[in-house]
């Protein structure tokens, strides 16, 4: 462009060159900043979110680094068996009066990316789940909850029938594995959890 405006300077080319870069100034320095509601840059170059989300990596690098020491103390990974009183099954099935027994469950899968400390109501059937398991002798079927992109997309609108529960209980180990080592860069809280975090916070929430 700038050969043909030595060439000729009353190109209408130029003119409509210099028309549009002016233009993309003009509404550079109107727009606002979809974080701090500030003028003259956008999301991603704002400096009061970079600031907020590297104060909530560094406090989720401390609870993460925390759990893993959990995880290690109490040998929990891929292959764990846990119970708890959330999966009983009776005795004499045809008996509804019959006594219960914790089914043993096996963690099939480490959620690594849900492990946040401002994660704090899930099931252990959502995609918020720090682990999935299932029970220990039917390791080998598919489950409906498991994984797939119609029980996805029933989790995004509600309509899953699991969708609105909430439990309570703590899972105790009966048998530990050796804890799995976490991906790379997970203790440094760097990856999809934080950006999913801030994908919709505003800077008058401040920093999580």
């Amino acid at each position: 462009m700038e050969r043909l405006r030595a060439q000729d300077p009353n190109d209408w080319r130029v003119a409509t060159y210099d028309a549009k870069k002016a233009k993309r100034t003009r509404t550079g320095k109107n727009r606002k900043c979809s974080y701090c509601d500030e003028k003259g840059h956008n999301r991603a170059t704002c400096s009061y979110l970079k600031e907020h989300m590297s104060t909530t990596q560094g406090k989720n690098a401390i609870f993460r680094a925390a759990i893993y020491k959990r995880f290690q103390a109490l040998g929990i990974g891929v292959g764990t068996i846990i119970s708890s009183d959330r999966n009983m099954q009776r005795v004499d099935p045809d008996d509804y009066e019959s006594e219960r027994y914790r089914v043993p469950q096996v963690i099939t899968q480490i959620c690594w990316d849900n492990i946040n400390f401002w994660n704090k109501t899930y099931t252990y059937f959502d995609k918020n789940a720090p682990y999935l398991t299932k029970p220990l002798t039917k390791i080998d079927v598919k489950y409906s909850s498991d994984a797939d992109e119609t029980s996805a997309a029933q989790y995004e609108d509600g309509s899953h029938w699991r969708y609105d529960d909430r439990y309570t209980f703590f899972a105790e180990v009966e048998s530990p594995v050796t804890a799995d080592a976490p991906p790379a860069k997970w203790f440094d809280s760097v990856g999809r959890a934080i950006k999913a975090l801030y994908k919709k916070r505003t800077k008058w929430e401040g920093a999580l």
